[in-house]
């Protein structure tokens, strides 16, 4: 990338290459024995697949600029940068390009502000070229027809397989049994966090009854809880310890443990779901699950007791 002719262009966008990836704030974990290895393997890994993304879109689109003859002004190679980075899963905070406390509260805050301008065509985002948009408006409509496609085939394969009501926890995933394959990554979410906020009510996943917000009626859920349900759903593993510390109990109900929760809570997200699943019934083939994992698909597998309990998300990932 620092030997591409167009580096100046690269960094006048200022487009997320050599930075910190929020996912890897510190690099200690490298430290221990053995474990370290395997860090540093998918540090690697991360980084070198999330910038190179970011690197080919950013290149991609400027042959594309240039072939329509579009001048290359500052306001351009901004929304070029920032189109670019939010398909690396990387959004503009102001915090600036450094993970901070915000990293420390909520995981990959950059992730979610990518998610939040892909979902609006960036239409918070300040100075956005009307080029930028259309390509953005193409990239959603990409992303749609290729999940509505597999989801479509998943309901043709099996009936029961797949949740179409946006206000249901399963929604945008296909059903395994007690595991859940998200084909969308975390923008299933926050399209459901929208049609709750809109429609007032939910779908239970554990008796698809819908259930209406702000009734008045004692102990029933309202607005405030949904939305806090879903930044609570993205915690920090820090932030999540303590929040099941406090509470007492962990997102399966299980009694708070400090030894297994300080395990859990600095263990990859890949190794946890391999052991959390293979001691759970009725989940999919574990083969499965890996091969989804390694593709980059989110997996969730959870217990009879957590179908009316709180369901555990990819809140680490």
């Amino acid at each position: 990338i620092w030997s591409d002719p167009d580096i100046e262009l690269i960094r006048r966008a200022k487009l997320a290459v050599g930075v910190t990836e929020e996912q890897y704030p510190v690099n200690w974990p490298e430290k221990i024995p053995v474990a370290g290895v395997l860090f540093k393997a998918g540090e690697e890994a991360y980084i070198v697949s999330a910038q190179g993304l970011r690197y080919r879109a950013f290149k991609n689109y400027l042959k594309l600029w240039r072939h329509l003859g579009i001048e290359l002004t500052e306001k351009e190679l901004a929304s070029i940068g920032r189109l670019s980075n939010s398909l690396g899963g990387r959004g503009a905070l102001p915090t600036g390009q450094t993970p901070g406390l915000v990293n420390d509260l909520l995981w990959s805050p950059r992730n979610l502000k990518a998610d939040l301008d892909f979902l609006t065509l960036h239409l918070f985002d300040k100075g956005f070229s009307r080029q930028a948009r259309i390509e953005a408006a193409k990239n959603l409509l990409r992303v749609i027809a290729g999940a509505a496609g597999i989801l479509a085939l998943a309901d043709f394969i099996d009936d029961d397989a797949v949740e179409w009501d946006p206000r249901s926890a399963d929604f945008g995933k296909i059903k395994v049994g007690n595991t859940r394959f998200g084909v969308a990554g975390s923008l299933p979410s926050i399209i459901t966090l929208a049609a709750r906020i809109i429609t007032k009510s939910r779908k239970s996943t554990s008796s698809d009854k819908i259930l209406e917000y702000n009734t008045g009626r004692y102990g029933q859920a309202t607005l405030k809880d949904a939305v806090y349900n879903f930044f609570e759903n993205k915690a920090s593993p820090p932030a999540r310890f303590i929040r099941d510390y406090l509470e007492g109990t962990n997102f399966d109900g299980e009694q708070f443990s400090l030894p297994r929760e300080a395990l859990t809570t600095w263990t990859p997200i890949a190794i946890t779901n391999f052991i959390e699943t293979s001691q759970k019934e009725d989940s999919a083939n574990m083969l499965l699950i890996l091969i989804a994992e390694t593709f980059g698909i989110n997996t969730q597998t959870y217990s009879d007791q957590k179908k009316t309990t709180r369901r555990r998300t990819s809140a680490r990932r």
